[in-house]
């Protein structure tokens, strides 16, 4: 019953969901903080 190739597929399916979830985390923060900075210094948004 030793499989090698399950260990690695959860190993690499668990570091591949974290690393999704920390990218998508720091994205949306990222945006985030975009949004209310832009909101704050522009009262109106110019389109170009």
């Amino acid at each position: 019953m030793n499989r090698p190739s399950a260990l690695w597929w959860t190993a690499g399916g668990v570091g591949l969901a974290l690393a999704i979830g920390g990218g998508l985390f720091f994205v949306s923060g990222l945006m985030a903080e975009n949004y209310r900075s832009g909101k704050r210094t522009r009262t109106h948004p110019t389109n170009r």
